[in-house]
């Protein structure tokens, strides 16, 4: 932003503080088992109620701001509470200052997930054909039972759909309800499909495409799609912003679900998001999630490094949001091969954190490679393709085929059965290649049909991070209805969890809602549980849960914390109260301290007690001070004080005036000081250029405002030699008296500068220079003085203006001598109050 002209508009995106805690409301949901129609109504009105009623007093702002021109277009947002803008740059400096935003980003493009080769363009339709791919996930099973996505429906938000594609022109939902529920453009605003690429027909096909001959390149081809065109035409954040909220809420009306799709599939990355592990898309995507909605997204096809998924996939609010596919070769995979990840596969782990199932990307796997389906080049074109843009429409379409025989189960349920059945391959065992395996659509609906559900509302929530400990910590979770036995594993040992080994089972047989344990949990510990449930029929194998306790406890912070300054040396001295106690109250002895200035600089470490620290040569300035507090139990775990900060204060006064020196008197020159207090801690000379034709004639004096007259330098060099960037210093390690001209460095001067110290530094200070010889000229053209004090030098104005700007008053001015200032100190006061 700084970079731009104050004239350019920039597009960004403002976050509001308040937010709908949407994590506790879908938790809340699962809870009393709400209808799919109660959960979109509820999730849906209550972001809405939330933009309404904090959105005001931005919005009545950024119509005032447009009056003006300041502000070219702007946007405001549900699912996020957030509004997109254009504007000039005094908008978002004025914005910035607002209580009522929690971020402010910049509006940037995404892109596309490009296929990473292209195996065939321009194949025939083919004839009663079904592609390996869908055979390969066991699509093919649940058509046999009838089960072909009917009744749902599937979206794409990419760069478009070509709608009268044979294999998916009779299936758009455009020819059953108006076009505006079936087809968005966010930047373009046109009413009738278009595909700017080929790439988001070919996603389309994979997901329900089924031509009039019966050539079957989709997974779900009884479902209905839906589409955004969010990628070519108008790629940026707040146009996928608006992909998604219109996706919860097609036809306008929160009360019915039959215009919302099952799974809205991705291809895309945002490369720019500065945010991406707790930002503007963790909070859009737990609101899409939680009104029913299943998020599918293509990993990427960067590997075959680690962490190589694209942003923003790498976000790991549950086991399967967000839910990112991996590519595996299908021709491999059918050959025999355990191992057939494609090389162009984005690989894990997440760069999000967390632990056990949550640090792992991607989330599952599906056909990538040869993937043959619809292309946008005409309405009988096909082509193969390569990605894991392949691999998500694939897992977009099973989820819209299991929504049709379960479509009271939302889109996290049915993600987690296709994430507990996948088959798994490559390393035994979850991992950063394929996640939990290939999905297998038909193990899922077997899973659904046949066991009473999936435990939910886990308490602690999954993942969570800082469990505080209490005596004996309580487990809770909500059981299916159908449940008639538990049985509840919990460790801090995963691989006991995760292969439910009997050593992990804390209660079994009943049907329990909660585990106490015995004891206290220790610190930083992250445990791993799970529920299975069983009903009169069958049994469902719950998911992983973990949760970490808090970390050790800190001392508490280091107490008055001091420094003072000396002067000699740029001395600071750094004094604090040691801690005796921890966090939680408990004596502690602590191992050390640790001084730091200004944040992020470590000055030293003072062991045991000790509560004092020294630093010589601070330059000058304004330093904060903090010290950190180290357990001898918990060396690692810190608590830091308030910082306590001292001023340098340094004001330079350079004078550039022309005054000759005569035969035998004194030339001088006065700097003026304004008269308001302040004492002197240091003083410097510097003289910039001093010349004669016998600087050995020459004396220079400093006179202080009280009289004080000290010697800088008497009849040191000789015929022909000046006085050029000469520095006079107390700190200075060579006598004036050693150097030689022109004496060009920094100098001690022959009597100390330091008899100015302690005392008042308002007043005229006069550089004296007395030749004290005949025949010789010379002149005293540039010099400088820099006084340091313990309190800001007041300056003397040359001139102050002051402008209301809203309720702000903006302040300008120019100083008259003062000049390179470490900064100012601004007062004010009202009426005949004091200055504050």
């Amino acid at each position: 932003m700084q970079n731009t002209s104050s004239e350019e508009y920039i597009k960004g995106i403002i976050f509001l503080r308040d937010q709908v805690d949407v994590l506790a409301l879908d938790q809340e949901l699962y809870r009393i088992k709400a209808t799919p129609e109660h959960r979109a109504y509820t999730v849906i009105t209550t972001l809405e109620e939330k933009a309404a009623s904090t959105q005001r007093n931005l919005l009545k702002y950024l119509a005032n701001r447009s009056n003006d021109r300041s502000v070219f277009t702007y946007k405001n947002f549900w699912v996020v509470n957030a509004i997109a803008i254009e504007a000039k740059r005094s908008v978002f400096e004025e914005l910035s200052t607002s209580m009522e935003l929690a971020a402010m980003d910049l509006d940037a493009p995404t892109y596309l997930d490009r296929p990473f080769n292209v195996t065939e363009a321009n194949e025939k339709e083919g004839k009663e054909a079904v592609e390996p791919g869908l055979r390969i996930i066991n699509a093919h099973l649940l058509w046999q039972m009838g089960i072909t996505g009917a009744g749902t429906i599937v979206m794409g938000e990419d760069t478009g759909v070509r709608h009268t594609h044979v294999a998916i022109a009779s299936r758009w939902r455009g020819n059953f309800a108006p076009a505006n529920q079936a087809w968005l453009d966010p930047a373009g605003g046109t009413t009738t499909p278009s595909d700017c690429d080929g790439h988001g027909t070919h996603t389309m096909g994979t997901m329900t495409g089924l031509s009039p001959s019966g050539d079957t390149i989709g997974v779900a081809p009884g479902a209905q799609w839906i589409a955004a065109k969010t990628i070519c035409s108008g790629n940026s954040t707040s146009n996928h912003m608006a992909a998604f909220q219109w996706a919860m809420n097609p036809d306008g009306n929160p009360s019915t679900v039959t215009d919302m799709p099952a799974s809205i599939n991705n291809s895309w990355h945002d490369p720019s998001t500065v945010n991406q592990c707790a930002g503007q898309y963790v909070t859009m995507f737990n609101s899409v999630e939680a009104a029913g909605i299943a998020i599918c997204f293509s990993a990427g096809n960067s590997g075959p490094n680690a962490s190589t998924i694209t942003m923003p996939k790498n976000i790991n609010t549950n086991e399967v949001n967000v839910f990112a596919m991996a590519a595996i070769s299908g021709a491999s995979y059918l050959g025999g091969s355990n191992d057939p990840i494609a090389s162009f596969s984005s690989r894990g782990p997440s760069t999000c954190g967390g632990t056990g199932s949550l640090q792992i990307k991607p989330e599952v796997a599906a056909p990538g490679v040869g993937v043959r389906s619809a292309y946008g080049s005409g309405d009988n074109s096909y082509s193969s393709l390569d990605g894991t843009s392949m691999a998500s429409p694939h897992v977009a379409g099973a989820i819209a085929l299991l929504k049709s025989a379960f479509p009271a189960l939302t889109g996290h349920q049915i993600k987690m059965a296709l994430y507990n059945t996948a088959r798994d391959l490559g390393t035994p065992g979850e991992d950063n290649n394929y996640g939990k395996g290939l999905i297998d659509v038909f193990a899922a609906y077997t899973l659904l049909a046949s066991g009473p559900g999936f435990p939910s509302n886990p308490v602690p929530q999954n993942g969570a991070t800082g469990v505080q400990l209490v005596t004996n910590p309580t487990l809770s979770w909500t059981n299916p209805d159908s449940t008639t036995k538990t049985t509840v594993y919990f460790s801090n040992d995963m691989n006991a969890v995760v292969t439910m080994n009997a050593s992990a089972v804390v209660r079994a047989g009943a049907i329990y809602t909660n585990y106490t344990h015995p004891s206290a949990l220790p610190y930083g510990t992250t445990y791993y549980w799970r529920v299975n449930v069983s009903d009169a029929n069958d049994s469902t194998i719950g998911g992983v849960w973990s949760f970490s306790t808090i970390p050790p406890p800190a001392p508490v912070a280091p107490t008055n914390v001091a420094a003072t300054w000396s002067g000699a040396n740029n001395q600071a001295t750094v004094t604090w109260t040691v801690p005796t106690t921890n966090i939680n109250g408990h004596t502690i002895v602590v191992d050390s301290s640790v001084v730091w200035v200004n944040g992020n600089t470590r000055l030293g470490k003072v062991n045991g007690t000790g509560n004092q620290f020294v630093i010589d040569g601070l330059p000058t300035g304004i330093h904060t001070f903090n010290v950190v507090a180290f357990d001898s139990s918990y060396g690692s775990a810190m608590g830091s004080s308030t910082p306590t900060g001292i001023g340098i204060y340094a004001n330079v006064y350079e004078r550039n005036k022309y005054v000759a020196i005569r035969d035998l008197q004194s030339a001088l020159d006065t700097v003026i000081v304004p008269a308001m207090e302040a004492t002197v801690v240091k003083v410097i000379v510097k003289l910039n250029s001093v010349l004669h034709t016998y600087t050995g004639d020459l004396d220079i004096f400093l006179k202080g405002p009280d009289g004080t007259e000290i010697d800088l330098s008497s009849d040191n060099g000789s015929s022909g030699d000046n006085y050029t960037n000469t520095i006079f210093d107390d700190d200075a390690t060579a006598l004036i008296t050693s150097g030689t001209a022109p004496f060009t460095g920094t100098f001690k001067p022959e009597q100390a500068l330091s008899a100015f110290t302690n005392k008042q530094s308002g007043g005229a200070w006069i550089l004296r220079v007395y030749d004290d010889a005949n025949t010789d000229t010379g002149s005293v053209r540039s010099w400088s003085l820099t006084i340091i004090t313990a309190a800001p030098v007041p300056v003397e104005l040359a001139s102050f203006n002051a402008t209301t700007n809203g309720n702000s008053v903006e302040l300008g001015w120019v100083t008259a001598t003062e000049t390179n200032n470490m900064g100012f100190e601004v007062e004010r006061k009202s009426g005949n109050g004091q200055f504050e």
